[in-house]
């Protein structure tokens, strides 16, 4: 069944929480900018489109009981941030996730956000480490990557005692695989096939080691 709980956190105009909403999920928005979010309720009708400031994000008094599955911040959203808030939206992004929910963060290097702070800022705001990836399509993060996307569960996961560096249970693609957007992107035929057609309890990994349950199931009709 379809309908996991999704938070796009820095939504914009609303492409990557639209598409989910249209893959069947139930998706909220947030988004400083009202013009930003007038665009998406226009372009997108259907998802839950708010403005907010995320490092004082309080959805349950929006109206917005429910913790999420999954939040997705795509878009460069965190290089935008005034340095002195990073922390505390990493906070607030947590406090917002189930139990067994996970964060997907995706920013480009050479915006005045170093990846080794960024992690250091997850860590601070308590998110526990999981999986690091060097893009959408699943390439290997390593130290001259252009690009991070970073998999951030809210609670420490237990490590399985094989060997680290080999994958366990289902990769992130089969888990989260999402569009590109913050290079404009128009949703691709993975992360279509993906939505469309995967039918998934997935369990994603900690440096390729640990193995998580997530929230998501999908309907099957053909192979991913």
């Amino acid at each position: 069944a379809r309908g996991a709980h999704i938070l796009d956190a820095g939504c914009g105009p609303g492409r990557v929480g639209g598409y989910l909403a249209a893959a069947g999920h139930r998706v909220v928005g947030v988004d400083v900018d009202p013009a930003l979010i007038e665009a998406a309720e226009q372009d997108h009708p259907g998802p839950q489109w708010l403005v907010g400031d995320l490092a004082e994000l309080d959805l349950p008094v929006r109206g917005v009981a429910d913790p999420f599955d999954i939040i997705i911040s795509a878009g460069h959203v965190m290089t935008f941030l005034a340095p002195s808030t990073r922390v505390q939206v990493l906070s607030r992004l947590r406090s917002h996730l189930k139990a067994d929910g996970r964060a997907v963060i995706g920013f480009g290097a050479g915006r005045d956000y170093e990846y080794s702070q960024f992690l250091g800022d997850a860590a601070e705001a308590h998110f526990a480490p999981d999986l690091l990836l060097s893009s959408w399509d699943l390439r290997p993060f390593t130290d001259d990557s252009e690009f991070l996307v970073a998999i951030r569960p809210r609670f420490v996961v237990q490590a399985r005692p094989s060997d680290p560096d080999q994958p366990t249970g289902a990769t992130f693609a089969q888990a989260v695989s999402l569009l590109d957007m913050a290079n404009g992107h128009s949703p691709g035929p993975r992360l279509h096939h993906f939505f469309e057609t995967t039918s998934l309890s997935a369990t994603i990994s900690r440096a390729w080691s640990a193995t998580i349950r997530l929230s998501f199931r999908f309907s099957s009709s053909s192979s991913f």
